[in-house]
């Protein structure tokens, strides 16, 4: 039978689950007195000499550090402490924790993934210790697989990476050096940022430059430095990232809607049957060998892409215009091979 707590003992007890819980790690930290204050806040009513020895004791016993160069002290988690998580991570919440690893690390700056790095090796520690599945095994047998060649992602230096996602946090100007596609000199500007954007692997911070309306978009790696401006920055009231993107932008327009008429070789197309262009699509058997494909689909830049990576296995149809851009594009492709 498990030991019961007297009162004082109880009250001790929580008192030290909650002091380990508003102690944050490092770079951040805290002091003795902030803590004695943010307690009272929670109700324990003990004094400032009471709380130096319960972090004294706290410190024996868990991964927390004192910068006694400072006054007052300052006490935060080690940056490389194990996550105390009561319950321990279960199986699901381990699993999403090592997805985001594998597949969002690129997305997010250094900053974020040093705060979260404890968490992914508990997951890690969690999924191999559970003797109903191993991580090791696990993870080499799921792939997330995406359409076309991996492009690598370009490298972006961790500082400005960290700065660019301050000032979209903290809604402050950006001053930045860039430079631009295909250029050979950086040029210095005052942004305003709005949002930001993944596309293949490239992160777009979409702003409004100083002194202009219009929304301009620069990618990261193209940053030489960046410095966080002393205002705040100017947000577009009206802004919604959705629409902005499907008004063209990154190459994903959704554009005007079409009746898509495509003749299909059967053993390639066959999948479209399980994952449809449309909720209107229909598949009409054409002999044995192909079938004749109708959806109503976007017009868009994609579309033709995706057509023209069919090559003689597919064939459009209609509507008429699409299928005469489609055919000049064919004929310019062969053009181009016959020059060499």
């Amino acid at each position: 039978m498990a030991k019961s707590f007297q009162n004082g003992e109880t009250d001790k007890f929580q008192r030290y689950l909650v002091m380990l819980d508003l102690i944050p790690r490092e770079p951040q930290h805290t002091t003795t007195r902030e803590l004695n204050d943010r307690l009272h806040s929670r109700g324990f009513k003990v004094d400032l000499r009471t709380v130096q020895r319960d972090l004294e004791r706290l410190a024996s016993q868990f991964g927390l550090i004192c910068d006694e160069s400072t006054r007052p002290k300052q006490w935060a988690w080690l940056k490389t402490a194990d996550v105390l998580d009561i319950p321990r991570l279960n199986r699901h919440a381990a699993l999403t924790f090592k997805l985001v690893e594998q597949h969002l690390a690129a997305t997010l700056p250094p900053a974020t993934l040093a705060f979260l790095q404890p968490y992914f090796d508990a997951a890690g520690r969690a999924l191999t210790q559970d003797s109903a599945i191993h991580f090791a095994d696990w993870a080499n047998r799921v792939r997330i697989i995406d359409r076309g060649p991996l492009l690598l992602a370009p490298a972006v230096e961790d500082k400005i990476h960290d700065t660019v996602y301050q000032a979209l946090l903290e809604n402050r100007t950006l001053q930045v050096e860039y430079t631009r596609l295909g250029g050979t000199q950086a040029r210095t500007y005052t942004v305003h940022p709005q949002a930001l954007a993944v596309r293949q692997g490239v992160i777009y911070l979409v702003c409004v430059f100083d002194g202009h309306d219009d929304l301009r978009q620069l990618a990261l790696h193209r940053i030489q430095s960046a410095k966080l401006g002393d205002k705040t920055a100017q947000r577009q009231a009206d802004f919604d990232m959705d629409q902005y993107i499907a008004q063209g932008e990154f190459g994903t327009s959704k554009g005007q809607m079409i009746p898509l008429h495509c003749r299909f070789r059967a053993r390639n197309g066959e999948h479209l049957r399980e994952t449809p262009l449309s909720a209107d699509q229909t598949i009409e058997e054409d002999g044995e060998d192909y079938f004749i494909l109708r959806a109503t689909v976007p017009r868009t830049a994609e579309l033709n892409r995706w057509l023209l990576g069919w090559g003689p296995t597919m064939q459009v149809l209609g509507p008429p215009a699409l299928r005469e851009e489609i055919e000049a594009r064919i004929r310019e492709m062969y053009a181009q091979l016959g020059e060499r």
